[in-house]
């Protein structure tokens, strides 16, 4: 039996990185990186439901697979990325549904086929930690920015800071400036 279980990533030392930091499980992009990892083939792909790139296999959807599974997800709102609430179904939860390559879903009987899939199932994240912030990048995808690394590169710059802006400010108002 296949196994992807939850699994906290360790925080990257670094000052910004990529949301797959915050990824929860394994995400398999092809039908071949799925049977790469297992030795078996996906199980077919189902046009009727969303794409997913994931799988849980701490979910018993034998217990009952209609029972509502709770994830936190990346989400965008109103121009802004944050960490939202779902559920998904135990049944879905439990395995992968990985769309075949273009080139073999595409069959005269059926041209239509990839403009069918819906957007796929999004990959569950951890929370933020304290020390990070999620932001857009140039392209406006989301990353994550550590900010105590933001604040050291910012100390180490020699860039004028908010702290220094403070003093001055306390240095004026005792001086009577302001």
């Amino acid at each position: 039996m296949e196994k992807s279980m939850p699994t906290v990533q360790t925080q990257p030392d670094k000052e910004r990185y990529s949301t797959a930091e915050l990824s929860l499980f394994q995400q398999f992009n092809t039908r071949e990186a799925y049977q790469a990892a297992f030795g078996v083939e996906p199980p077919p792909f189902d046009l009727n439901q969303r794409p997913k790139f994931w799988f849980d296999s701490s979910v018993d959807p034998g217990v009952d697979p209609e029972d509502d599974i709770p994830y936190r997800i990346l989400r965008q709102k109103d121009g802004n990325w944050g960490i939202v609430s779902t559920v998904i179904p135990a049944w879905e939860a439990a395995k992968v549904n990985i769309p075949p390559t273009l080139e073999s879903a595409i069959t005269p009987e059926h041209p239509e086929y990839y403009s069918r899939i819906r957007p796929a199932r999004e990959m569950p994240v951890r929370d933020l930690l304290p020390n990070e912030a999620l932001s857009s990048s140039f392209g406006g995808l989301p990353v994550v920015v550590r900010l105590d690394k933001q604040r050291e590169s910012a100390e180490n710059s020699g860039k004028f800071l908010a702290t220094d802006r403070e003093l001055l400010y306390s240095v004026a108002k005792k001086l009577g400036v302001v």
